[in-house]
C-alpha cells in the first residue's frame, strides 16, 4: 500500500512469515519525476497474533536517486552560422587551443615556460617549444530563468518550468558534444541551499555530469531577478564568452538588461520558452522561440525557430 503525507510517499507491507523465512520484493521504479529523490530510513514493525507484544526498529541508511531532465536533439533551421549555435571560421589567430598540437620549434627568448616541450626537448637535447592551434572556440554561457510568470509571485507555470530546464540541458548537450566549453548559471538554489547555481564554463567529460546534477535538482523559487542576476554575472565573465538567456517569461527589465549588455559589446541571445510568447524586438540580441510546454513529456526534439 502507498500512501502519501505531507508530500512524502509511503510503503507500507504487510507480511506474514514462518520461523526462518525470507522474503525479498523488488519495485520498478519509473522516473517520471526531475529531481532529487531519497529512499528510507525504513521501520520494521513486529508482533504476534494477538497483538500482545509488538517491536518496532527503525533501520538507518538513506539512498539517493537523481533524475535527470529530458536531453533532446536540438534543431533550428534558420540559424546564423556566426551565432551562438552555429560554428565559427577563424580568418586570424584569435584563441590558441592548449590541447591543439600543430608542431615544435626551437626555443626562443621570451617563450613561456608552459610552452615547452619537454619529450622532444629531452629528445633532442636543445629545448623547443610547442606551436598550438588557433581555435575560435568561446565559452558559451547558458543562463536559466526559473521564473515563469511575471511578477513571480504569481505562481509557477510546471510545464514551462520544465520545458526551460529541458531547453538548458539539450543545449548543453548538444554545445558539449560539439566540443565547446559550456557554463551553467541559474536564478535559483539548488535544494538545501540558498546560493544560485553557478558551473563555470569546462568541457571536461564531468561537465555534462555536473550541469545535469544541477538542472535535476533545481528548484523554481529565484534567489534574486533574473534580469539583476544577470547584469550582475557578467561583470565576472570572460569578454569573448557568448551569454545565452533561456527565460520562461519576457520583461521590460530583462529586455533592457540584454540591450544593455548588447550594448556593451557582449555576445547575447535569448531563447524564449512559451506557448503564448511573441518575438521581441531586440536589435542586435538573436531571439528564438520554444514551443510546446503542455507536450514536453512526449516531445522528441526541441525546436528552435
Amino acid at each position: 500500500m502507498l500512501a502519501v503525507f505531507f508530500g512524502r510517499a509511503l510503503l507500507y507491507n504487510l507480511l506474514t512469515l514462518r520461523w526462518y523465512e525470507r522474503v525479498t520484493r523488488r519495485y520498478m521504479v519509473s522516473c517520471t519525476a526531475r529531481g532529487e529523490h531519497t529512499f528510507g530510513p525504513a521501520r520494521l514493525r513486529t508482533g504476534d497474533i494477538f497483538g500482545f507484544v509488538e517491536r518496532e526498529v527503525e533501520v538507518p541508511g538513506v539512498h539517493r536517486l537523481v533524475v535527470y531532465p529530458r536531453v533532446l536533439p536540438v534543431r533550428g533551421p534558420g540559424i546564423p552560422s556566426r551565432q551562438v549555435l552555429g560554428p565559427l571560421r577563424a580568418r586570424r589567430r584569435i584563441i590558441e587551443d592548449p590541447l591543439l598540437v600543430a608542431g615544435v620549434r626551437e626555443y626562443l627568448p621570451g617563450d613561456s615556460p608552459r610552452r615547452v616541450h619537454w619529450k622532444v626537448s629531452a629528445r633532442t637535447g636543445t629545448l623547443h617549444t610547442k606551436l598550438l592551434e588557433p581555435s575560435t572556440d568561446t565559452d558559451l554561457l547558458l543562463f536559466l530563468n526559473v521564473s515563469t510568470v511575471d511578477p513571480p509571485w504569481l505562481g509557477v507555470i510546471e510545464d514551462r518550468l520544465e520545458l526551460a530546464v529541458i531547453t538548458a540541458a539539450s543545449l548543453a548537450q548538444q554545445q558539449l558534444a560539439a566540443g565547446r566549453p559550456v557554463g551553467l548559471f541559474a536564478n535559483s538554489s539548488l535544494r538545501g541551499g540558498d546560493q544560485p547555481v553557478r558551473i563555470l564554463p569546462g568541457r571536461s567529460p564531468e561537465q555534462r555530469a555536473r550541469m545535469l546534477d544541477a538542472l535535476a535538482c533545481v528548484i523554481p523559487f529565484e534567489t534574486v531577478s533574473f534580469p539583476a542576476f544577470l547584469q550582475r554575472e557578467a561583470r565576472n565573465l570572460p569578454w569573448g564568452a557568448t551569454i545565452v538567456a533561456i527565460s520562461g517569461v519576457m520583461s521590460e527589465a530583462l529586455a533592457a538588461t540584454l540591450l544593455r549588455l548588447r550594448r556593451a559589446g557582449r555576445s547575447v541571445a535569448l531563447v524564449l520558452v512559451g506557448d503564448d510568447h511573441e518575438r521581441p524586438a531586440l536589435p542586435g540580441v538573436p531571439v528564438w522561440l520554444v514551443r510546446g510546454e503542455r507536450q514536453w513529456r512526449e516531445c522528441e526534439t526541441l525546436e528552435l525557430v
